[in-house]
């Protein structure tokens, strides 16, 4: 492993899990089929459509 990491380090995680942690609690409002068509939209988003900040070697 290498050294110890810093608040800044962990800031573009955290920030992604806060977000994930606000979709879930919004998805237990909603019926499931429509909660399942809402995490699929969100796979693809992630995977497929964002933008890349940093370039891939």
């Amino acid at each position: 492993m290498s050294g110890n990491g810093s608040c800044c380090d962990n800031a573009i995680i955290e920030s992604h899990f806060g977000n994930l942690k606000g979709w879930l609690e919004k998805l237990d409002k909603i019926p499931a089929d429509k909660a399942a068509e809402m995490i699929d939209g969100a796979v693809r988003y992630f995977n497929e459509e964002r933008i890349l900040l940093k370039p891939s070697f």
